[in-house]
């Protein structure tokens, strides 16, 4: 799988490993407090197909 555009340069800002060899059921969460989890942020992005790009919604 390969990203680009936006979602490219969020995949390099937070560092994150390939989908195709990465493990997404242990993300390893278990070091964060419960405060650490709570106060997390949720990103959605949105692709528009006429501009060929995605937007953080």
């Amino acid at each position: 799988m390969s990203y680009g555009g936006l979602l490219k340069e969020i995949k390099q800002d937070l560092k994150l490993e390939d989908v195709e060899s990465c493990d997404l059921i242990h993300i390893g969460d278990e070091g964060y407090t419960k405060e650490e989890i709570e106060t997390s942020e949720e990103v959605i992005a949105k692709w528009d197909f006429n501009k060929q790009n995605c937007f953080v919604w």
